[in-house]
């Protein structure tokens, strides 16, 4: 393996320090080591080190990732890179290939523990900077939607396709497709005994368009295909919404387009607050009128309501939005009286699924479903204890590592020419430490996180109850089962024989 050197000169800096002369002081400093080592010179003559995108180093990379390179050598720090979060991917990249890296001017060594100490601040610097690219990255995102409107990306909305504006900003121009939209609105705004399943059915069988109860809701919630006047701008107003145009901008001829909605931080989408939300007025007009729109927000809101209360105080609700068909994966729904079941593939886009579940009743599903849970409550203690015992294990061994690390720290503090070389010994019990962590983090939240929800739904039963032995399933009430059974399961499958497969959370 080999050595390598990087100089780089930007052309527009005259005075700067030679390639040569970079060259030689690391050619130097290799000598003090190793004078037979193997060296690869690469440098990039009249290249900014604004960003990476230079020939020679893009070799080096390459060769860095066939694992040829033991270690890069430069002058200074700045010579790679100038860019602290484009520094840290590269030697985020070095590190993965087994690479080290030192800089002359710098004595920055990261084979050394005090050169990764020293890397450590960087990666918290790189943070930072990356954190402060992504609001200003949000705020252009805001500025462009309030200057042209334009379309800002993501998935195409039914109804329309890509364009660009004269001026070559992008837009959407509606497709043949926006007469069903139309069409969708009209059904669901005024004809009384439509729904979503209805509209759903009626436009795979009379149109051969297959559109699920959710897809049609996200059409129907959408203002991106409505008319923005006073009207709207006074409905948004009312939530509570962020405007980026002024009150004359909403004059009934575009669309709006509302930013913000959902949280994508983190691995599950979720709702944003109202308040939260960012509303602009975009560069293509709107085909629905604001009347309509809103009578459609209405009535999705009377169905949630509807839903929820049924959901509650339903005879099968506990099963409510759990139980697919294990064929399909989709819905099933219950009906009747009785508590007859259909899936939706089946019922309502005819030909999609071909199960029956002639003669199953929510009632036979409920007691299966009543049984597994029982099973899972008498052994939820057991697997507890056994998660306990493993988070204290986890624990004392972060005590300990903890204790060690400010031991030496001590050390270092009052003597710290002598004690030098004990620098080694926090770096390797700090990886000890995070890894601790991660296993501790992987193996124990999870069930932490569902033993605290659980417990809160039982003590609503028996506010004395601090753990779930004795708990009977069956005594619980719809409400409680229900909220009981959201916590720890998934999905109920059940296929056209009846029986059941419970996928858990944990």
């Amino acid at each position: 393996m080999a050595i390598a050197i990087y100089a780089r000169q930007s052309i527009d800096k005259k005075d700067s320090l030679s390639i040569e002369t970079q060259i030689q002081d690391c050619k130097n400093q290799i000598a003090r080591e190793d004078k037979n080592a193997n060296v690869v010179i690469f440098k990039d003559r009249g290249y900014s080190g604004k960003n990476t995108d230079r020939p020679e180093l893009q070799k080096l990379i390459s060769e860095i990732e066939r694992e040829n390179i033991e270690k890069v050598i430069v002058y200074k720090l700045d010579r790679i890179s100038r860019n602290i979060v484009d520094f840290y991917n590269l030697y985020d990249f070095m590190e993965k290939h087994n690479c080290a890296f030192y800089s002359v001017k710098d004595a920055f060594d990261t084979a050394s523990p005090m050169g990764r100490l020293l890397m450590g601040i960087l990666i918290n610097f790189a943070q930072m900077e990356r954190e402060n690219i992504q609001i200003r990255v949000q705020d252009s995102y805001y500025a462009r939607a309030e200057t042209d409107g334009r379309w800002l990306g993501g998935n195409t909305p039914y109804g329309f396709k890509l364009g660009k504006t004269k001026n070559k900003i992008s837009t959407l121009k509606p497709t043949e497709d926006m007469e069903i939209v139309k069409l969708i609105y009209q059904k669901y705004a005024y004809d009384s005994n439509s729904s979503l399943h209805k509209i759903v059915r009626y436009l795979h069988e009379e149109k051969g368009i297959v559109k699920s109860a959710r897809a049609i809701k996200i059409i129907l919630s959408n203002p991106i295909y409505v008319k923005a006047d006073e009207r709207l701008y006074n409905y948004y107003k009312a939530l509570g919404v962020e405007f980026l145009n002024d009150k004359e901008d909403w004059n009934g001829i575009n669309a709006c387009q509302v930013l913000n909605k959902t949280d994508q931080s983190q691995r599950k989408s979720s709702m944003n607050d109202k308040d939260e939300w960012k509303v602009f007025i975009t560069n293509w007009e709107g085909v629905i009128d604001s009347r309509t729109f809103l009578m459609c927000q209405e009535r999705l809101s009377e169905n949630v309501a509807l839903s929820r209360d049924n959901t509650s105080k339903g005879k099968f609700g506990e099963l409510s939005g759990l139980v697919k068909c294990k064929k399909c994966g989709r819905a099933i729904k219950i009906k009747g009286k009785y508590g007859s079941m259909s899936c939706i593939g089946r019922s309502e886009l005819r030909g999609v699924c071909d199960v029956s579940f002639r003669g199953i009743r929510v009632k036979m599903v409920q007691e299966k479903v009543g049984i597994e849970m029982q099973k899972y409550l008498d052994n939820f203690m057991e697997n507890q204890e056994k998660w306990k015992q493993k988070k204290e294990e986890y624990q004392s061994q972060i005590d300990k590592l903890s204790n060690e690390i400010n031991n030496i720290v001590s050390l270092l503090a009052e003597d710290p020419i002598t004690n030098k070389p004990l620098l080694s010994g926090i770096e390797e019990r700090q990886k000890q430490l995070a890894d601790v962590n991660y296993k501790m983090q992987i193996d124990v939240s999870p069930s932490d996180k569902i033993e605290y929800r659980v417990l809160k739904i039982l003590q609503q039963i028996n506010p004395e109850l601090v753990n779930v032995k004795n708990v009977i399933y069956n005594e619980l009430d719809e409400e409680q089962k229900q909220a009981l059974l959201k916590i720890v399961v998934n999905k109920i499958f059940l296929d056209e024989t009846g029986n059941i497969e419970i996928e858990w959370k944990i």
